[in-house]
């Protein structure tokens, strides 16, 4: 999940007055601050678990105003393009893996009981409890 808006300072997920469960999902904000992937605001009530959230450029957190949010298994930074290039097919709207973004995801998410068995393209997941895994939508080619 990508944002999407005019001004490029859209957060891809706000999440306000919303109870939201993030799981083996990839989001990242837009490219200027202050842009995140996910920026909470009041009563909300969020846990991120083997994901990828991405702000796209700039200062400050991926996951924004979240403060006690559980969040395990993820990668959560602030990226620049270069990076963004390298590590996704068609960074930004496209968020299906590279070689080196498998490389720097491998082994960051833990699979447990009820995750998916698939990644969004059909692709088998670990389907073992503790196994690890490549956090994010896609496990990569």
């Amino acid at each position: 999940l990508a944002a999407n808006g005019d001004n490029q300072t859209e957060d891809a997920i706000t999440l306000a007055g919303a109870t939201a469960t993030v799981l083996y999902s990839s989001v990242a904000g837009l490219t200027v601050d202050p842009s995140a992937a996910i920026n909470c605001s009041s009563s909300y009530n969020l846990t991120v678990r083997n994901s990828i959230l991405l702000k796209r450029w700039g200062s400050g957190e991926a996951l924004a105003g979240c403060g006690s949010a559980p969040v395990a298994g993820s990668y959560n930074d602030s990226i620049d393009n270069a990076t963004g290039l390298s590590w996704f097919d068609g960074w930004a709207s496209d968020l299906h893996l590279l070689a080196a973004g498998v490389t720097t995801f491998t082994d960051v998410a833990v699979w447990q009981s009820g995750d998916p068995p698939t990644d969004i393209d059909g692709n088998p997941r670990p389907t073992t409890d503790g196994a690890p895994d490549v956090c994010g939508a896609d496990e990569g080619p």
